[in-house]
């Protein structure tokens, strides 16, 4: 377990997208899973963020990369008021929590389609 970062920054003509999550996942021995946020840093977009994180963590195997639970420390989330939607910050989220946990999503999942601003998260 690690660290897990990812940031979007596409402009398509006058549509922009924009977002990054910041996380790190540590094993937590009490069996629990739990997600904090800084107080100072990870303010914002915070229901996204924990969305796209419960998303990853649907979509691994608890008993093979966490099977003493896990403590997740979002540490920043940055977006822009015109640019940032929840829905693109827990795509982000995922992504960073995947990386973070050292798994690959099956099928490239969830999924951005930036021309017609679309993101999926597959069942």
């Amino acid at each position: 377990m690690g660290i897990g970062e990812c940031k979007v920054a596409q402009q398509l003509g006058r549509k922009g997208y924009f977002g990054r999550v910041v996380l790190e996942a540590l094993p937590n021995e009490d069996g629990e899973v739990t997600v904090e946020f800084d107080k100072d840093r990870a303010t914002e977009w915070q229901s996204g963020a924990r969305f796209g994180i419960d998303y990853a963590l649907e979509h691994v195997s608890k008993r093979t990369v966490y099977p003493k639970g896990l403590k997740v420390r979002v540490t920043t989330i940055e977006g822009h008021d015109v640019d940032t939607t929840s829905s693109l910050i827990a795509y982000i989220a995922a992504r960073a929590m995947f990386q973070a946990l050292g798994v690959e999503p099956a099928n490239e999942q969830p999924s951005v389609d930036f021309e017609k601003g679309l993101v999926e998260f597959a069942k």
